[in-house]
């Protein structure tokens, strides 16, 4: 059983959040060795990775909901846009589904930022209304802040099993 929060009692087997360290592990009888067992993965490979896939995005989305309640994000292109000029953001999410012309403007943008941004846009606008609890939730803006947000520290977990973000411009802080 994955224990994304770490906390389920016992003693566990630890890999790198990768899809092919996942497979490799499971392909090599690492589970196994570990726990000094038979290990059954229900699925197969296949079955954990899309469990795995699954759960890490609920675990994103729900961070970037509190995000939201902790009044980090900025919501709407133009808020978005402006929010970039000043360099008030560390992440830009965007919708998988959101148009191409809104997108590559904000993309231009980044490009030309002299700070780093991360560029999220693996979540389709129905999981990001759904998060946010909003309707058309397309372009969105985490906002700086000294410590580093669970939600990206979520989507570099998530990273591992899809093209989670990109970073564009330069240093971040």
């Amino acid at each position: 059983m994955p224990d994304l929060a770490g906390k389920l009692p016992g003693r566990g087997a630890w890999t790198k959040a990768s899809e092919e360290i996942v497979r490799k592990a499971i392909r090599h009888g690492a589970f196994a060795r570990s726990f000094r067992a038979p290990v059954e993965v229900t699925g197969g490979a296949d079955g954990l990775v899309a469990v795995l896939r699954t759960e890490l995005e609920k675990r994103a989305l729900n961070a970037l909901g509190l995000e939201r309640r902790s009044g980090n994000l900025v919501l709407g292109f133009e808020k978005v846009r402006e929010g970039l000029k000043k360099q008030d953001f560390m992440a830009y999410i965007h919708a998988t589904d959101s148009a191409l012309d809104g997108r590559d403007k904000i993309l231009k943008l980044i490009a030309a930022m002299p700070g780093k941004c991360k560029v999220i846009g693996i979540f389709s606008g129905a999981q990001l209304d759904q998060a946010l609890g909003t309707t058309n939730a397309v372009h969105i803006g985490l906002k700086r802040k000294k410590a580093l947000s669970t939600f990206l520290k979520e989507v570099d977990r998530l990273a591992g099993f899809s093209s989670a973000h990109e970073e564009h411009g330069g240093d971040p802080e």
